[in-house]
């Protein structure tokens, strides 16, 4: 099978983030002379809940055309309980509240005296 070899390149032209894929390594290895100035001593993470790609023909006359636009969004958290061997969702506030002590990261978590988590051990009782 014959293989590929395709190079890839990130950097900022102007405002916009480009993602650059090229099988030309001069192509690649001028691209990523742009990223030299872009130098930081800062590193920031960010945690975001969807992310979309959009490819652009910029080749032609009339301008920038998008050809294609595609988007991935997560999905609401799904809370399930294993009870005589099946699963069974659990309600919606009950699901709610769990997220919300596992989005804090908490280690054991209580609903009064109705519903006892522990997410170290992976459990549920009541």
């Amino acid at each position: 099978k014959d293989k590929v070899v395709v190079f890839w390149v990130s950097y900022l032209e102007g405002q916009q983030r480009v993602l650059l894929f090229t099988q030309d390594e001069r192509v690649a290895y001028h691209a990523r002379g742009k990223i030299d100035a872009e130098k930081s001593n800062l590193e920031i993470f960010l945690s975001i809940r969807g992310i979309g790609l959009s490819l652009v023909n910029n080749t032609n006359n009339i301008g920038v055309t998008e050809l294609a636009y595609v988007s991935a969004n997560d999905s609401a958290a799904v809370w399930e309980v294993n009870v005589a061997h099946k699963w069974k969702m659990l309600t919606l506030e009950l699901a709610s509240w769990i997220e919300e002590r596992w989005r804090l990261d908490c280690k054991k978590a209580q609903m009064k005296e109705y519903v006892h988590v522990d997410f170290g051990r992976c459990l549920l009782w009541n």
